[in-house]
């Protein structure tokens, strides 16, 4: 590259029209390129510098090192006004780059209302709408990648546009809705669920509950919500992933999540469902043995630090915790406890978590929150 290769370059970049002609006229190749072979058109930030190079003659789908043409450089820069004229100008929308991203994937992946009506600009004239990437989020297509940044308007046009929801990334065995739950995008979660399987699972054959239970543990709070909707809309509980391990293994360690799974029905018979290595609570929540349930309930309980469990806690177990209580010091306790295994074993064969609640269950799950965490 010589020096008026350069110079014709750095007037693109300030929009020095008059310099750009100058040297044009000298005969300096309009599509000159940088050390990243971008060009004069990759590099203009002026809609006016634009429309001198394009009607000089220069090529308007010309690609860089990245394999980017303008109109992907000017998308990925947020330069929407650009992007918009260089389609006008009949900018190859279906180009892709060394990835295999196209200009709609740049669009839908990017945070930005102002993208909306570029979106809609280019799903006119691309000519496949689900067109996948092969690198960087690889096996994505657009509307996973607006699912991964929580794009929700996008989301909801482009599912009305006809995208395909059930490719989402990753050799495409994760879906949309996969996605959304992995990000925590709790509204594009709840716009979506009846458009999907709520136990599909992706290549790692984790269900949609089991990603949310996973990520509910480090993320709270949202993840939370995402668990309770799925739980709801009917998710499978017991499904197994490809480590032989369903969501309740997942969600063992946190009490506010088991607590969440007991409240919408989980019915925790691990010996048929699931493996609870010994210090995850709930271990031992559906026993058979009236004596053992009682002296486990009992045993657990009084090894509670109850003051901090009350402080900690008290929002989320739905029953009033004493802050002096010790079962061993208390017959009325015990008695309720043994009253309560009597009764739930008589009539069902065994300790079920939906109808034994708060005494024996409930306080056995904080009991191995406190050992497990402090």
């Amino acid at each position: 590259m010589d020096k008026d290769q350069k110079a014709l370059l750095y007037a693109a970049v300030v929009c020095d029209i008059e310099t750009m002609q100058n040297l044009l006229d000298r005969g300096v190749p309009i599509d000159s390129r940088d050390c990243d072979q971008n060009t004069p058109l990759h590099l203009v930030l002026d809609e006016e510098c634009v429309e001198f190079l394009i009607k000089n003659g220069c090529d308007i789908d010309a690609r860089n090192s990245k394999g980017q043409t303008a109109l992907m450089v000017a998308i990925d820069n947020y330069f929407h006004d650009l992007a918009i004229l260089l389609i006008d100008y009949g900018a190859d929308v279906n180009c892709c780059d060394i990835n295999n991203w196209n200009a709609l994937h740049l669009a839908s992946s990017c945070i930005s209302i102002e993208l909306h009506f570029l979106v809609r600009l280019l799903v006119s004239k691309v000519s496949d709408i689900d067109a996948v990437t092969t690198g960087g989020y690889e096996g994505h297509t657009a509307l996973s990648l607006a699912a991964l940044r929580g794009n929700k308007g996008i989301v909801d046009y482009l599912i009305q546009a006809g995208a395909n929801v059930s490719i989402g990334g990753y050799t495409n065995s994760r879906t949309v809705f996969h996605s959304a739950i992995l990000k925590g995008w709790t509204d594009i979660v709840e716009a979506t669920v009846n458009e999907f399987n709520v136990n599909t699972a992706d290549f790692d054959g984790r269900t949609p509950l089991i990603l949310a239970s996973i990520e509910a543990y480090w993320n709270k709070g949202k993840h939370y919500v995402i668990v309770d909707l799925l739980l709801k809309c009917g998710a499978n509980i017991y499904l197994k992933d490809n480590n032989n391990r369903t969501a309740l293994y997942y969600a063992a360690p946190d009490v506010e999540l088991i607590i969440l799974f007991i409240n919408n029905g989980a019915y925790l018979e691990h010996f048929e469902y699931t493996k609870i290595h010994n210090n995850h609570l709930c271990r031992e929540e559906i026993l058979r043995d009236k004596e053992l349930c009682i002296q486990i309930a009992i045993n657990e309980y009084n090894n509670l630090y109850l003051p901090k469990v009350y402080q900690l806690y008290s929002s989320v177990i739905k029953l009033p915790l004493m802050k002096s209580l010790k079962i061993k010091n208390n017959q009325y306790v015990i008695s309720e406890i043994e009253t309560s295994v009597k009764c739930e074993i008589q009539r069902k064969t065994f300790c079920n978590v939906m109808d034994l609640r708060p005494l024996v269950l409930q306080m056995m799950a904080v009991r191995s929150l406190i050992a497990n965490r402090f």
